[in-house]
């Protein structure tokens, strides 16, 4: 799992690159029904937003649990094979999970538990073995490239399929969608066999070695406690969104309606990353995150204060933006610290530490989440809501001020540099 890369001698299988590629857009498509459109599926089984609440709160909660454990079992056994096995393995779990909503998608909300079960494992093997294939089939100079194209790419498929799907899903059943988006997993597990991968030489899979390097860099153990620290307020984009779509679901009721919403969001968030790239740099987007935490508050404010369906679609769009925004700068940073500590050989343990963080905070959130549904009371709702959303916006903060940093040590370090 953690390999040493040679940019010199390493070969590109630009074939093989090209499949992974292809593979993680129709996975995208897929995610889309497995995540926003099965979840909105629930609210057809329940008789109000407690109920609904509670199931979200089910299915995602035993997701996480599950990705939590799951993601270092995997990643075990990715350093011990040629990794593909267990990607087409996560394909055909999400291919089970698909199978699963035909079968019992009128019931849905009595199985809840074992469709978030089924989805933690797969994007628990999933993630294990696709973020080590990225890094060892796609070439360091060219990972940048990759990674926009590829970024882009999936950006479209966010625009025209949530439309697509939840028209599909309106004029006929959700179960017939269900068969159309099997077809695609039975599509991209073909694929998977025109993919070329194997285990490096020198291989190995140790977090205990990793945490022992972090504590031997004074230096570099202070930067990536910052990351950890930006990663416990980041994790909270999941329940922020899954709440988004449950009111959207409330307030419209419509698969087409959360469709149409999420593609108009995607459409800002292209919008954003675009002129925050073009027209903005590290260092000088103090008043963008600023801003952007601000417009958060005020548009869930609005929505708790004037429920309705303007202020709903108004704050699902600020909160793409946000979100947008955020993943732009922490994406960036949060393998940055390892190339400079010359310790990118562990990527891979690093990765682990910080989808761990991550499911921790969203076990615990959606814990609370159904909690606070079981106590059906409207307005211990909206002040939890309230909580999560105030938490979520003041990662912009976080996120804008480590940014500021780096780009003051590095303008320092620099500095120094040419006076030498």
């Amino acid at each position: 799992m953690a390999y040493t890369y040679n940019i010199s001698t390493s070969k590109e299988d630009k074939k093989s690159t090209i499949c992974l590629s292809t593979c993680h857009i129709l996975f995208s498509i897929i995610n889309l029904f497995v995540s926003t459109f099965l979840v909105a599926h629930i609210y057809s089984q329940t008789a109000n937003i407690f109920d609904y609440a509670v199931n979200v709160g089910i299915y995602n909660l035993t997701t996480y649990a599950v990705m939590m454990l799951a993601y270092f079992l995997f990643s075990l056994w990715v350093d011990k094979s040629n990794r593909i096995w267990c990607y087409r393995l996560a394909n055909l779990i999400t291919a089970g999970l698909v199978v699963f909503t035909i079968f019992y998608g009128e019931n849905l909300a009595q199985y809840v538990w074992l469709a978030g079960v089924l989805y933690g494992l797969s994007h628990a093997a999933y993630y294990a073995s696709y973020n080590v294939l990225k890094q060892e089939m796609v070439s360091r100079n060219t990972i940048g490239k990759y990674t926009l194209i590829l970024e882009v790419l999936t950006k479209i498929v966010n625009i025209v399929f949530p439309i697509l799907l939840g028209m599909l899903i309106e004029v006929s059943t959700f179960a017939t969608v269900a068969i159309y988006v099997c077809v695609i997993c039975l599509i991209q597990i073909f694929i998977t066999f025109f993919i070329n991968a194997q285990r490096p030489a020198g291989s190995g899979f140790n977090v205990v070695e990793y945490i022992k390097q972090i504590k031997q860099n004074p230096e570099f153990c202070k930067k990536i406690k910052i990351v950890y620290l930006i990663c416990l307020f980041y994790g909270l984009t999941s329940i922020v969104s899954s709440l988004a779509s449950i009111f959207i679901m409330v307030e419209f009721g419509s698969s087409f309606s959360l469709g149409a919403i999420t593609s108009v969001g995607a459409v800002a968030s292209i919008i954003t990353v675009i002129a925050l790239s073009k027209f903005s740099h590290p260092g000088d987007r103090e008043w963008i995150y600023i801003l952007s935490a601000i417009l958060i508050l005020v548009s869930a404010a609005l929505f708790l204060i004037i429920p309705n369906n303007i202020t709903v679609i108004v704050y699902n769009i600020v909160l793409t933006l946000g979100n947008a925004v955020n993943s732009l700068t922490f994406e960036l940073y949060r393998n940055k610290n390892l190339k400079e500590a010359g310790l990118y050989q562990y990527i891979a343990e690093h990765q682990c530490v910080v989808e761990t963080i991550f499911q921790i905070v969203r076990c615990l959130s959606f814990t609370l989440l159904i909690l606070f549904a079981l106590i059906k009371n409207y307005l211990i709702f909206q002040i939890m809501f309230a909580v999560f959303v105030t938490v979520f916006s003041l990662t912009s903060i976080m996120i804008m001020r480590y940014e500021t940093k780096v780009y003051e040590e590095n303008n320092t370090e620099q500095s120094d540099q040419n006076k030498q």
